[in-house]
């Protein structure tokens, strides 16, 4: 479908299908769900990660940096990008498919735990 390949596609209502080409990109491209010509629809300045930003009939959400939690919404009639939220430690956002609603996965704290049992069955 894509020339350059593509990661995390997403099927909108607007007959594109939204995608990044890399796993690290600030980069989301569109292409028509039937193929053709490949756009840049947005340039999510900070998002590092394909899996942190979500699809919105009226734009895109996404998160810069790899779980700091600012979420931004990038609207694609006047093509700005607005800070929506700052949060600790978030990623991976939804968008409900009529946009009024956004959820994502929070961290309060990250912790790395080794257990050793003895006798184990």
């Amino acid at each position: 479908m894509t020339k350059n390949g593509g990661i995390g596609p997403v099927e909108a209502t607007d007959g594109f299908v939204y995608y990044t080409t890399a796993l690290e990109t600030d980069e989301i491209w569109k292409i028509a769900a039937g193929g053709g010509e490949e756009t840049l629809a947005a340039k999510a300045t900070g998002l590092s990660c394909f899996c942190n930003w979500a699809l919105s009939p009226t734009g895109i959400y996404f998160m810069k940096g790899e779980w700091n939690g600012d979420l931004f919404f990038y609207e694609f009639t006047s093509r700005k990008t607005f800070l929506i939220s700052h949060q600790k430690y978030a990623g991976t956002p939804a968008a409900a498919p009529d946009g009024k609603s956004i959820v994502f996965s929070e961290t309060d704290q990250a912790d790395q735990t080794i257990m050793v049992v003895n006798h184990f069955r």
